[in-house]
C-alpha cells in the first residue's frame, strides 16, 4: 500500500455477546487462546480490543486515525430478548516509507 494509503476496519470487539456464549460454554477446546475462538464449523473468530488494535496496525506502519468500539442492542421481539454485540471500527493511514539507509 502507498504512504497515505487508508484502512478501514470492522469486526468484533472483545465482550462482544457472541465472545460470552464461547466462554459460557462447558466445552473448553472452542477456545485457542485469549480472545481466538473455533466455531462448530470449524471457522476461527478473534475479538480485537482497541490496544491490541492499535498497537498491531503502528506494527505495520499505520498510523491510527480513529479506534472506538461500537455498541448496538439487538431486540429478538418473538423471544423477547436483547441482545448487546459489540464492534470496534477503526481508520488507519499507511505512514511514508523510511529512508533506507545509505551505505559509505
Amino acid at each position: 500500500m502507498k504512504p497515505g494509503g487508508c484502512i478501514l476496519f470492522r469486526d468484533y470487539a472483545v465482550g462482544d455477546l457472541a465472545q460470552q456464549r464461547f466462554e459460557g460454554k462447558e466445552a473448553a477446546p472452542q477456545k485457542i487462546e485469549e480472545n481466538f475462538y473455533v466455531r462448530g464449523d470449524g471457522t476461527r473468530a478473534y475479538y480485537f480490543s482497541e490496544e491490541y488494535l492499535s498497537s498491531l496496525m503502528a506494527r505495520h506502519g499505520f498510523s491510527m486515525k480513529e479506534c472506538k468500539v461500537v455498541e448496538k442492542v439487538i431486540e429478538n421481539r418473538k423471544q423477547r430478548v436483547e441482545m448487546k454485540r459489540l464492534w470496534i471500527q477503526g481508520k488507519f493511514v499507511r505512514l511514508a516509507a523510511e529512508p533506507e539507509a545509505q551505505s559509505s
